[in-house]
């Protein structure tokens, strides 16, 4: 594990087996040898990936993202679609396992497609 870069992508369950080993008593009680794949939310797993510098990526993204919609005009049907679906995908990432996560992220994305390409 780097404290200053991160375990890297894929490197979250072979770290998490590592402080289970070296701390038992944060054990959770759960199946015996259990390995975490993923903390069940989008900025602990980004932090731990790619440390400080992936969290701040990500809510940069997430800043561009919901700036972006917001920016647009109103009254036109796409640009509340955009800074919502933003909006939408940073809340929700504090319980899903990651951006890419299947039905949301790929919603989230088309929401943000459509809006960006209506708008133009």
């Amino acid at each position: 594990m780097h404290p200053v870069l991160g375990v890297g992508t894929g490197g979250f369950p072979v770290s998490s087996t590592e402080v289970a080993k070296l701390h038992p008593e944060l054990n959770y009680g759960g199946l015996t040898g259990h390995v975490a794949a993923h903390p069940h939310n989008m900025y602990l797993l980004a932090l731990a990936r790619w440390s400080v510098w992936g969290v701040a990526a990500l809510l940069l993204l997430i800043y561009a993202w919901v700036r972006t919609g917001w920016r647009m005009d109103w009254r036109a049907e796409t640009g509340g679609l955009v800074a919502l679906s933003g909006l939408a995908l940073a809340v929700h990432g504090l319980t899903s396992p990651s951006l890419e996560e299947h039905f949301e992220g790929v919603l989230a994305m088309l929401l943000l497609s459509t809006g960006l390409v209506r708008d133009v």
